[in-house]
């Protein structure tokens, strides 16, 4: 519930406000042993990080990011996209571009068939990075 309810920032943009309760989401969920909610919870947690430009040394984050990876691979539903996002926005930072392109198609493929409009909104940032690439 509290994941869901700090969700309701992320929607609105609201990423500040989102951060604290996407800890104790989280926090709260491996305690509880729920590993796939809590690789969840913290890839939400990551995904306001990242929006208030508050990652400066990744190395960290994408160790912690390939493990919710992993921990998300079975699911069954599109929360497997957002650690690869959060991935292929590290690669572009690095300048690493056509690493970052294959980490957004796989989101792309992870939430097929899903009711949501991540495809959409994924398929706008791989646009993005083709056409840095091609610059």
């Amino acid at each position: 519930m509290i994941n869901n309810f700090a969700f309701e920032y992320l929607l609105e943009r609201k990423w500040k406000e989102a951060i604290p309760p996407f800890e104790r989401a989280a926090r709260i969920l491996k305690e509880n042993g729920d590993q796939t909610e809590y690789a969840n919870a913290r890839a939400n947690y990551w995904t306001c990080r990242f929006e208030c430009d508050e990652v400066k040394e990744v190395e960290e984050v994408e160790a912690e990011l390939k493990i919710l990876s992993r921990k998300l691979r079975d699911s069954a539903d599109w929360h497997r996209r957002k650690p690869l996002v959060l991935l292929a926005k590290i690669e572009e930072r690095r300048g690493n571009l056509d690493a970052a392109v294959r980490l957004v198609e796989q989101a792309i493929e992870a939430c097929k068939g899903g009711r949501t409009r991540y495809p959409e909104l994924d398929q706008t940032y791989l646009n993005h990075l083709r056409q840095r690439c091609l610059g």
